[in-house]
């Protein structure tokens, strides 16, 4: 198992794409974890590439987006829990893809859902994209808001508490708001682990994408065993 924090800290939004193409055996590995996610989560993960439709247009430009040809579509059944599932699962992957030396970046407003070549089962939506491949650069470390501005975090606080405060300041967001509240409550189950709080923002187009990958990032380096979400 890759050191996720390490990944955490080390990937960075990339939005500047090369020609290089993914190499089939990174992108088989891929599709082994895109197929687990879909397995688990009952998601329609798929990997695109060699399409520079998919994010392209106005928007993409607007965000920044250059030369993106490969990327991974966020699909699944048209839920109320659909954002936050793929904002959670969505970041496993990203992290993963970091793992096998390629760049992301989350693509909201940039995604193109009229011309991207994905496929979409009725009853489901394509909730958002994720740009893959090579960057013409690794990215930069962007500002990030305080543990006060997101978190009770204080002196007192466990450790793990504290590493996953970390991780969730790390996280990446659509649309660069960082917009969760995760406390750390006196309550315990009967188990021993400790009750934590998350709230997201009330308003936002991509929310509850930010959601999840907030909530991703705090289980993965917290560790569930040490807490419960309440």
């Amino acid at each position: 198992m890759p050191d996720m924090l390490r990944l955490m800290q080390n990937r960075h939004d990339v939005r500047n794409y090369s020609d290089e193409p993914i190499a089939p055996d990174v992108a088989a590995r891929l599709q082994e974890e895109i197929d687990a996610v879909n397995g688990i989560a009952g998601l329609h993960v798929q990997l695109i590439q060699d399409d520079p439709k998919g994010i392209s247009g106005f928007m993409a430009a607007y965000e920044q987006f250059r030369n993106v040809k490969n990327y991974l579509v966020m699909v699944g059944p048209n839920t109320m829990r659909l954002d936050e599932q793929c904002g959670y699962f969505g970041e496993h992957l990203v992290l993963i893809a970091q793992h096998l030396g390629l760049n992301t970046c989350w693509a909201g407003l940039g995604f193109n859902r009229k011309r991207g070549s994905f496929q979409k089962d009725k009853g489901e939506r394509a909730a958002i994209a994720i740009a893959i491949g090579h960057g013409r650069n690794q990215g930069a470390s962007k500002e990030a808001k305080s543990a006060s501005d997101i978190s009770n975090l204080n002196a007192d606080s466990p450790e793990w508490f504290r590493r996953g405060i970390q991780a969730v300041l790390l996280a990446p967001t659509v649309l660069d708001e960082q917009a969760v509240r995760i406390d750390l409550l006196d309550d315990s189950n009967p188990d021993g682990r400790r009750h934590v709080r998350i709230i997201a923002a009330e308003k936002g187009h991509f929310n509850y994408v930010d959601f999840g990958i907030a909530k991703y990032h705090f289980e993965t380096v917290a560790g569930t065993e040490n807490f419960v979400w309440v």
